[in-house]
């Protein structure tokens, strides 16, 4: 699995590596001390001798949780989800949100779906999509206009759904289920605050929306 992760990376022209024990700790260290300009330090044999976990190596001076905003130490941030509604989006989303001048921790999980299950999934979903044309259109047949005008998104929504299902069962495709995480961060409230609208913009930008998460 790692070699096949390595070589994709590879034919998009991404440098990739893997990381460590101690790596993946300093990679932690990093995302939790973003406020202040505390050093990693860390030895696996310190362990035994002195009693303390891994944690305690990277863990901030203080968390605070409140409702919709957290704190790391000095530092505040927010946690967003991009809620994915656009039928198709480039690379160029990830880009834009890397390129912002904030900074951010932004993390996807990808799990790949069965065939099988991803065939029954756009099946129902389809199924679903046809249940709420016959319902728009006996609407419109009630207040007289002409049953063929559905919502737009309907229409785009069921198109989609006949293509992917067709791509899944005749082309090889796969489906994905992912989580687009974002967490957005500054040294006072309102510049967390300017920063969580200005990535939200940029999703709007990309017929996306960023949905943020309390606690």
């Amino acid at each position: 699995m790692q070699t096949d992760i390595l070589n994709n990376f590879h034919r998009l022209g991404v440098t990739a590596r893997v990381l460590d024990g101690k790596e993946r700790l300093a990679l932690m260290h990093g995302m939790f001390h973003m406020g202040d300009k505390d050093k990693f330090f860390f030895d696996w044999k310190w362990l035994p001798e002195s009693g303390l976990s891994v944690k305690d190596f990277i863990a901030p001076t203080s968390f605070s949780f409140k409702t919709r905003t957290f704190t790391m130490g000095n530092l505040y941030a927010a946690m967003s989800f991009l809620s994915i509604t656009a039928s198709d989006i480039s690379d160029r989303l990830l880009k834009d949100f890397l390129d912002m001048d904030s900074s951010q921790v932004v993390t996807m999980h990808i799990q790949s779906v069965d065939q099988n299950k991803a065939i029954k999934t756009m099946k129902r979903t389809i199924t679903e999509l046809d249940r709420s044309k016959i319902e728009e259109q006996k609407k419109a047949v009630r207040s007289g206009y002409d049953m063929d005008i559905i919502p737009s998104d309907l229409a785009t929504y069921g198109k989609d759904a006949k293509a992917l299902l067709k791509e899944l069962q005749s082309q090889n495709e796969r489906m994905f289920m992912v989580t687009f995480l974002v967490m957005s961060t500054g040294r006072t409230e309102q510049e967390l605050e300017t920063n969580v609208f200005r990535a939200s913009s940029l999703a709007q930008k990309h017929n996306c929306n960023l949905r943020r998460l309390d606690f």
